[in-house]
């Protein structure tokens, strides 16, 4: 799957769970741009969201994978999603900064109403 399908099935992920937990504000919206790094256990889009995905204030991406398992988010899922890479990829910075600007990219237009 291309970044762009990956990214795509991480936002209609996140848009499942925010009719789970029924927050009042889209999950695009409480994210920080000035502080997505999608290559941080925290303040990558699910690090940003894990406090409202887990109910846990102190929770961050590896809480969602390792604690949930499959039941919430395996590792694999997570890759699938677009939420992280895979172990061995030959170019992996290259995709860090691809997945991270294609988040960016679909958050905005979301927010713009044009995604």
């Amino acid at each position: 799957m291309s970044i762009q399908e990956r990214v795509q099935a991480g936002v209609e992920w996140l848009n499942e769970q925010d009719d789970d937990i029924h927050i009042m504000s889209p999950w695009y919206d409480r994210i920080d741009l000035e502080r997505l790094e999608i290559r941080s256990e925290c303040n990558c889009v699910l690090g940003i969201l894990a406090r409202d995905i887990v109910n846990d204030p102190e929770a961050n991406f590896f809480d969602i994978c390792s604690r949930y398992g499959e039941t919430l988010l395996s590792p694999e899922s997570a890759v699938a999603l677009g939420f992280d890479l895979e172990l061995y990829v030959s170019s992996r910075n290259g995709q860090w900064d691809a997945l991270e600007a294609e988040w960016r990219r679909v958050i905005e237009g979301l927010r713009e109403g044009n995604v």
